[in-house]
């Protein structure tokens, strides 16, 4: 983790708010209207964010058990490249308060699904592949399949990594004179791109729709040179401006003149100078250093096939932490007849 002293006092990341001092949140003491009151008896999952009511969510939010609405959207999951806007919807269907999970950090709601996970469908998460041997050096010995196992992993040992106390939002970095003012990123932001991709390249997706088709079934031989040059560049021009999208969504001003827009965001990334790459690096070096939190990429479960216990990295991916939902719940649940 960085130390204060690592950069330069012109040049370093603070968190006071954009408009002078923030007061914090209080970790108990925030008071969210709910979308609809739970039934006496119904039973409820409260959740204790580990960033504490500091970004857009209140300290606590509580959530019921997965439904059939939800239910519908988990299965449409595995067909999605994109699953974090299905992911927002599964959690507007549970959420208790009248708070748009949209808004939440990618690691708050790893923290919500695995709390739901573990109150509702069991303390364990199932089949996560691992190797058995993760020193192998040779890359095909590594990926062979005798060399991976199905790992059962006790919620109880993963470990949550909470937002530091000194940290909120704005995120103010300064570089060269020029106080460059960032969030963290969202969950809705990649719908938000995705929206605004899809508005921005309209015509063209029509224009190269034919090439496309081709190009991904590798039948080069039935397209031109220049239209596939063509359509090479309408690429480079597409990831250009998802980065663009991406990154004006996490700018919220410059020497604490707020933007209220996504247009005005994305024109001072396009043409403001004051704007420079030690930003960006300084920004980065924060999210991955001193604001960096959630949920740790490793864990430890017992190997039945090395007969002990190993410790092993995973890549807890939001939509691996949702149970199968078509499973059946487990042994306490009941069914009975007459």
């Amino acid at each position: 983790m960085p130390k204060k002293n690592d950069v330069p006092l012109a040049e370093q990341v603070n968190s006071e708010a954009l408009f002078g001092k923030k007061e914090k949140l209080k970790k108990d003491g925030v008071t969210v209207p709910t979308k609809r009151k739970p039934d006496d008896g119904e039973s409820v999952c409260e959740v204790r964010l580990c960033t504490c009511g500091r970004l857009s969510a209140p300290p606590i939010l509580r959530f019921y058990d997965y439904n059939m609405m939800s239910a519908q959207l988990i299965a449409e999951l595995p067909s999605q490249d994109n699953h974090l806007p299905t992911i927002v919807k599964i959690l507007n269907t549970m959420v208790v308060e009248d708070f748009d999970c949209g808004k939440l950090h990618i690691e708050e709601i790893k923290e919500i699904l695995l709390n739901v996970h573990a109150k509702w469908w069991g303390p364990m998460l199932h089949d996560f592949p691992y190797f058995l041997d993760p020193e192998i050096a040779d890359y095909d010995k590594l990926m062979a399949r005798e060399n991976i196992s199905q790992a059962e992993i006790p919620i109880a040992n993963l470990t949550v990594v909470p937002l530091a106390e000194d940290v909120s939002e704005p995120i103010n970095v300064t570089s060269g004179g020029v106080e460059v003012n960032f969030c963290y990123p969202r969950a809705e932001n990649s719908g938000i791109v995705d929206e605004n991709m899809k508005i921005k390249f309209a015509e063209q997706e029509q224009q190269f729709f034919r090439i496309k088709q081709l190009a991904e079934a590798k039948k080069y031989e039935e397209v031109s040179v220049a239209d596939l040059r063509a359509y090479q560049d309408y690429l480079a021009e597409r990831a250009s401006w998802k980065l663009l999208f991406t990154r004006a969504l996490t700018l919220c001003g410059i020497n604490r003149e707020p933007f209220n827009t996504l247009e005005e965001r994305v024109n001072a990334l396009r043409t403001n100078k004051l704007i420079g790459v030690k930003h960006w690096e300084k920004y980065n070096k924060f999210l991955s250093g001193k604001g960096a939190f959630g949920l740790k990429n490793e864990a430890e479960f017992y190997s039945d096939v090395l007969s002990q216990k190993v410790k092993r990295s995973f890549r807890f991916r939001t939509y691996t932490l949702i149970p199968q939902v078509d499973s059946g719940r487990d042994e306490q649940d009941e069914v009975s007849f007459g």
